[in-house]
Parts: structure tokens; C-alpha cells; sequence
């Protein structure tokens, strides 16, 4: 598990595995402790998502496959999986382009995340990025069915999926 020091200590308590604490970019005490343990810092960008871009560029993954990362309500809802799923709420969305070209309706907070991606994959053009998910559109990404991901990857891919995130956090 791949923490922030900031997470959940209830969730980290629990997990049985090994965890590593990420530490962030621009957070004083991080850089600080950083420093006096010659670790290295990591680009948060606020999201999940965002810190599992940075996570995946540092191990060396190419390319870097996005599902279900939809940035968006597709069919109505906010999440794939129904033990999360929050119905549209009008009043807090904004239409943006959809990975189809048609309009999709989305949040000021999602969209936020999506230029910080979208930033982060113009500035990082030494990888290759899919996205398999529906919803908005990322600059910079290669749109493909999973299969044709895979396929790419010869069906050896290490995947982020938003559906393994912690506590599902609405991204």
C-alpha cells in the first residue's frame, strides 16, 4: 500500500500487507523529512488518481493505462461500482467534452484533476498514455477498448483502476 502520511490511520492500521509512505511535493514537512531520509517526493495533484500518475511514471510503467477513470457522470451516476455510486446533482456540474466528443457532465473539482493530468502528461512526454474509461476526455491520452490495451501490453499491464481506490474517494 502506498500511503500518504496524511491517510486514513485506521486504513493503514488495518492493511496487510506492507505499506510505503508517500511523501508530497510542496509540503514543508514532507520536503522536510524528505530530506533527513533522502527520500524521494512525489506530485500529489490532490486525487488519488493524480498521485497514482506520479507513482506509475516513477516505477518505470509505459505505457500508463487509465480505467475507470471518468472524470464524469457516466449514465447518471458518479462511480462503476454501486456500493458508491451518487446520482447527478445539477447545480455542481459543468459539461465538458466526453471521450466520444459528444458533452458529459462533470464537476469543477474532476475537471481540476483533469488539467493537473493533462499537465502532467504534456510535460512527461517520454510515456505512452491510454485511457480505457468513459466519460472526459484527457488531452494526451490514447483512447482504446481494454482489450486493445492489453493487447498493447501483450496482457501483461499493471493497471490503476479508480475502482481499487481507498474509501472511494468520488474522482
Amino acid at each position: 500500500l502506498y500511503a500518504l502520511p496524511t491517510a486514513s490511520s485506521v486504513a493503514v492500521a488495518s492493511y496487510p500487507g506492507e505499506v510505503v509512505f508517500v511523501l508530497q511535493k510542496g509540503h514543508e514537512q514532507a520536503e522536510e523529512m524528505a530530506a533527513a531520509l533522502g527520500a524521494d517526493l512525489f506530485l500529489t495533484g490532490g486525487s488519488v488518481s493524480t498521485l497514482a500518475l506520479d507513482l506509475l511514471h516513477y516505477f518505470g510503467c509505459d505505457p500508463i493505462i487509465f480505467a475507470g477513470l471518468d472524470l464524469a457522470y457516466v449514465d447518471g451516476k458518479s462511480h462503476a461500482d454501486s456500493g458508491t455510486r451518487q446520482s447527478v446533482t445539477r447545480s455542481y456540474t459543468v459539461e465538458v467534452a466526453s471521450v466520444t466528443g459528444d458533452k458529459v457532465l462533470s464537476t469543477v473539482s474532476w475537471q481540476s484533476f483533469r488539467r493537473w493530468i493533462e499537465q502532467y502528461i504534456s510535460s512527461h512526454p517520454d510515456r505512452t498514455y491510454i485511457n480505457v474509461s468513459g466519460g472526459a476526455h484527457i488531452q494526451g491520452t490514447h483512447l482504446m477498448t481494454y482489450g486493445e490495451a492489453l493487447g498493447r501490453c501483450g496482457g501483461n499491464a499493471m493497471m490503476y483502476s479508480e475502482s481499487q481506490n481507498l474509501q472511494g474517494s468520488g474522482q
